[in-house]
């Protein structure tokens, strides 16, 4: 499992990653404040994709079979990517 903290969308993700067959790629958006697992990978990239808000779990599908526990990925008040007062 790749964990991006990079700013990217979800359509941004490209397709290298699924090439190479990893079996699911997890995307944090600070910005957005949610996190999304892509897995089902093909020669176009992920065939399928969740999104769920911080503070809620993340099913990453088998072969991992488990729930990515997200409330700790959220960011403080007022720093809406995190950024603010580095």
């Amino acid at each position: 499992m790749t964990v991006m903290l990079e700013r990217t969308t979800a359509t941004d993700v490209p397709s290298g990653t699924a090439r190479f067959r990893a079996l699911c790629r997890t995307l944090l958006d600070m910005e957005e404040q949610a996190a999304t697992v892509f897995w089902r990978p093909s020669e176009r990239g992920y065939d399928s994709r969740l999104t769920t808000p911080f503070g809620d779990p993340l099913r990453i599908p088998e072969p991992f079979g488990c729930d990515l526990d997200t409330s700790g990925f959220k960011t403080p008040a007022g720093e809406p990517d995190g950024t603010e007062g580095r």
